[in-house]
């Protein structure tokens, strides 16, 4: 049986347009609430092929790009040669490891997670990725988790929202092929057996209460209207 992790280790291009559009989305919204600085030092856990990285380059900022997926790396690569790029396990409970391997006592202002943590196994797994994550955290670095759905997202809002702003840039096409896309590929043969993570505002609070960060809960910094974002904050 495929599982997510399977998923996107394998994935290629399918979501590339989407992503693409979205994220430049929640790249705009990111500056505009954090102000993003040639100073700052960003982490992209989840970099996919560089989508956010592309933005993040044209501002000088310095960004390591972390990803399960070679291929995605491969991508982000021959597009930022002198970006650092880490490769890790999909096991959660072996990402600090490899993260120290490759990082040492390197420490970033930003860590953003997008549209990573519906794919996760359970919540322990969002627990001990916090956990890790928080080792690599500036004393005034922010982890931002971006995209998080709890039981009050609504699909239909998300993608009457990303259709009508394809609709309105005139890239209605990349809307169609990405349905296309979920309704043909092994996007919906996985999800009929490995349902999307739902973590309430409780849930993220309490695991960030437990890692000792602040948390702060941030509306409509992405695409998805009915989707949460956090940004969990070390604590003085």
């Amino acid at each position: 049986m495929k599982d997510w992790t399977n998923f996107w280790i394998n994935e290629r291009n399918g979501f590339s347009e989407i992503m693409k559009i979205s994220t430049a989305v929640f790249f705009k919204k990111l500056d505009s609430h954090f102000k993003i600085r040639a100073s700052h030092k960003i982490m992209d856990f989840g970099c996919g092929p560089g989508f956010l990285a592309d933005h993040l380059v044209s501002r000088n900022t310095y960004v390591c790009g972390v990803d399960i997926n070679p291929s995605y790396l491969e991508e982000c690569r021959r597009k930022h040669l002198d970006m650092k790029l880490i490769e890790v396990s999909p096991i959660v409970e072996n990402v600090k490891t490899m993260l120290d391997q490759e990082c040492g006592e390197e420490k970033f202002d930003f860590i953003i997670v997008l549209s990573i943590v519906q794919y996760l196994k359970n919540q322990d797994a969002l627990e001990t990725l916090v956990k890790s994550l928080t080792s690599f955290l500036a004393n005034d670095g922010k982890i931002v988790i971006a995209d998080v759905i709890d039981v009050t997202t609504s699909a239909f809002k998300d993608t009457l929202k990303l259709f009508w702003h394809t609709l309105q840039s005139g890239e209605i096409i990349h809307f169609i092929k990405f349905i296309k896309y979920l309704f043909l590929s092994d996007y919906r043969k996985t999800i009929g057996t490995n349902k999307l993570m739902i973590f309430s505002e409780d849930e993220v609070r309490k695991i960030a209460n437990k890692c000792l960060l602040e948390c702060t809960k941030i509306r409509y910094l992405t695409m998805h209207p009915t989707r949460l974002s956090y940004v969990l904050s070390k604590t003085r």
